[in-house]
């Protein structure tokens, strides 16, 4: 038996690339892919009508097309046969379409609404093929490279007078809310001069940096996984001893800020939330430390986002007897744990 050290050689980087047309995601991302490690075998996954083929006789990769309807089980299957055949690196080229795309998420949402005459109820059908989709990319044993489409993102506020309006907030990516934290690193470029920038980085290299994305960019990220060495620690079969446990380095633990807490109470008492949520949440609140902290408001953040969508005029009353909830379970498991 053979156990060892935990590194981030074991991890397999899930990034996204997220712009509007023109930005050059495409583009970035076999630069990336290329760069991340050394003669690697790379397949796209194109859903542009097979646009990325024109960058073949720049960069070695494979393509496989996507036609309409752009369904979720599509994008799984062919991530579940470019493992098989062994591909390093996976892009998907856009994942955009598997919610806004013809025969996507949104496509499928509507359909069940007109049959069953509840859009409400229709998210709880819908969910699972989502939720499904992302866990095939996170689960991946290859890099995983993905293009997010953008688009401009409001969101719903009070006026001074108490009336609620759409605010104009910048780009978001044109998927699912709150997707982008699934991912590793993610990329936002812009049209002008393709700069980037990122709005997600667990790697810490590119955080408050503009930066064109070039091979270097992929050979940061590489050196970043494969910064540790596993250690193997030898067990021999063949005799009885007990196994060595060897308690780990305690770590301080990091108090939350102030501004945090006053941040994730403010969001806590949206009347989005129930009653029960919210004393789950301020239960959770008193002991946690500040990474959880900062998780819990991304967590707060989307689910109210989604919340919005199915009551942009925050006029409904909700009821578990109306209709389904996107997401409660998975925010009664994040204020429990």
């Amino acid at each position: 038996m053979q156990f060892v050290k935990a590194t981030k050689q074991m991890s397999k980087i899930k990034l996204a690339i997220t712009g509007p047309a023109g930005s050059g995601k495409t583009y970035s991302a076999l630069i990336l892919a290329q760069s991340l490690k050394d003669n690697a075998r790379i397949v796209l996954i194109d859903t542009e009508h097979g646009s990325a083929a024109l960058y073949g006789d720049i960069f070695n990769f494979d393509i496989c097309v996507i036609t309409p309807p752009f369904e979720p089980k599509k994008y799984i299957e062919s991530i579940k046969k470019a493992q098989e055949l062994s591909y390093d690196i996976i892009i998907i080229d856009s994942l955009s379409h598997a919610w806004a795309g013809e025969g996507g998420l949104l496509d499928i949402h509507d359909k069940i609404s007109k049959s069953i005459k509840n859009s409400y109820t229709a998210w709880k059908d819908v969910t699972p093929h989502h939720y499904a989709l992302i866990e095939a990319i996170l689960q991946a044993n290859c890099h995983v490279i993905s293009t997010l489409r953008t688009k401009t993102a409001y969101e719903i506020q009070k006026d001074d007078g108490g009336k609620t309006k759409p605010v104009k907030i910048g780009l978001a990516p044109v998927q699912r809310d709150g997707l982008e934290y699934e991912f590793t690193t993610v990329f936002d470029l812009s049209t002008e001069n393709h700069i980037a920038s990122v709005s997600k980085d667990r790697t810490g290299l590119f955080d408050g940096k503009y930066f064109v994305i070039s091979q270097d960019t992929g050979k940061q990220i590489e050196n970043w996984l494969i910064s540790k060495i596993q250690t193997p620690i030898e067990s021999s079969s063949t005799e009885n001893k007990p196994l060595e446990v060897i308690e780990p380095k305690k770590s301080k633990v990091s108090i939350p800020t102030k501004k945090q807490i006053e941040k994730a109470l403010q969001l806590l008492s949206n009347d989005i939330f129930s009653t029960e949520e919210q004393e789950k949440g301020n239960e959770f609140l008193e002991t946690a430390d500040k990474e959880s902290v900062t998780r819990f408001i991304d967590r707060l953040t989307k689910l109210i986002n989604e919340r919005r969508i199915l009551a942009p005029d925050n006029e409904v009353k909700y009821s578990e007897d109306d209709f389904y909830y996107p997401d409660v379970e998975e925010m009664e498991e994040a204020i429990l744990n």
